[in-house]
């Protein structure tokens, strides 16, 4: 009769065990899914919308400065995007294969709403610039007013980005409690459900990894983006400033890259922006350098240890490679292939510096664009 209790009892305590196992299971495989079929897209969305966003402003400033090739439908459309991943963000959409799906949050959802008002708010803006341009030039207070109320939505955008990403983060911190759980019983009784298990849990891993990739990277030359590039050069800084070694910054911009969109279009123009990125991927040798797209078609390079010269010496082997290249610019003004201006800037980081360095670059590479184009500009010392 002891041994019918005993194997009544283990019984029962294998059901349970096998219950639990299938529950802790079932919790895994459903933040699998809201991680994958919901967060992610909302995650893709809120980069879309900064993409968009950014631009807008660009096409914007544009504009405002007199190019006759941009007119104010190119902007809306940016616009109307921007709205588009607002509203499927808050009601829900498909696009590209793509699903998104609200979150049950509505103090979330709200901030979504808010920002699309604000975008609507930037619109206004735009068209009151537009009303009053003698008055919204660069540099002006209205410019200045609208750059900052720009910024704040950016600001906004990141912050949606941020918490999905924190969500994301915190479900994950949730199942990994479940899953020792699961692993804890399988040990003792489920082999193969354990195999299930870390085979689940490396997937979500690596999901988790590529949204995180996701914020670091831009998306159409695989290049770092500029939020990685912010992250890298205060890291360098900070290395250089206590071992008091050269830090250099090079901007790298694509000549007449606009008439190049306006003549091939502008699926030609990510297409050449990826050959480009290569090129630029190609000529750096060290692990210590570094090279993000920046915005557009310009790109910016970090390289720790070096001083201006051997930089130069680095941006005309990538003049000579891009050549080589041959990637065709029937539009350029210059040659009949892609080309680059280049601004190099170099210093020893000091408290004092900071910005100056990424400042005395941009100046650089607009001397280069003065002096003609298609040639590297060390900034003045």
């Amino acid at each position: 009769m002891l041994a019918s209790t005993r194997q009544y009892a283990f019984s029962i305590s294998f059901l349970i065990a096998s219950a639990l196992i299938i529950s802790l299971a079932v919790y895994s495989m459903n933040v699998a899914h809201r991680i994958a079929d919901v967060h992610s897209p909302l995650v893709q969305a809120s980069l879309e919308i900064k993409l968009e966003l950014t631009q807008a402003h660009l096409l914007f400033e544009e504009l405002i400065v007199g190019d006759n090739q941009i007119d104010i439908s190119k902007v809306l459309q940016k616009i109307e995007h921007t709205q588009w991943f607002i509203h499927a963000m808050t009601q829900g959409a498909e696009k590209n294969s793509m699903v998104y799906i609200p979150l049950d949050d509505s103090d979330f959802n709200h901030r979504i709403l808010r920002l699309g008002e604000n975008v609507k708010t930037l619109q206004s803006l735009m068209h009151r610039r537009l009303l009053y341009q003698h008055d919204s030039l660069p540099g002006s207070r209205a410019d200045e007013q609208f750059d900052t109320y720009y910024e704040n939505i950016l600001l906004d955008a990141d912050h949606i980005n941020q918490h999905l990403l924190k969500l994301i983060l915190e479900e994950r911190s949730e199942q990994k409690l479940s899953n020792y759980a699961g692993l804890f019983l399988l040990v003792f009784l489920f082999i193969g459900v354990l195999s299930y298990s870390v085979i689940q849990r490396s997937r979500e891993l690596l999901l988790l990894k590529k949204l995180k990739e996701m914020t670091m990277r831009d998306e159409l030359t695989l290049l770092h983006n500029r939020r990685s590039f912010n992250k890298v050069f205060w890291k360098e800084w900070s290395n250089a400033l206590r071992a008091k070694t050269p830090l250099t910054i090079t901007i790298c911009d694509i000549d007449f890259f606009k008439k190049y969109n306006d003549t091939l279009g502008h699926q030609a123009g990510d297409a050449c922006l990826q050959q480009v990125a290569q090129v630029l991927m190609n000529i750096l040798k060290r692990e210590t350098d570094f090279v993000a797209r920046y915005g557009g078609e310009e790109f910016v390079f970090i390289l720790p240890v070096t001083y201006a010269e051997g930089a130069r010496w680095l941006m005309e082997k990538l003049r000579e490679h891009l050549a080589e290249a041959k990637i065709e610019h029937p539009a350029s003004d210059v040659s009949e292939y892609i080309t680059l201006s280049i601004g190099v800037a170099s210093c020893i980081p000091s408290n004092k510096e900071k910005f100056e360095l990424i400042k005395a670059a941009d100046i650089a590479l607009y001397q280069a664009k003065a002096q003609g184009r298609n040639r590297t500009v060390l900034a003045s010392s």
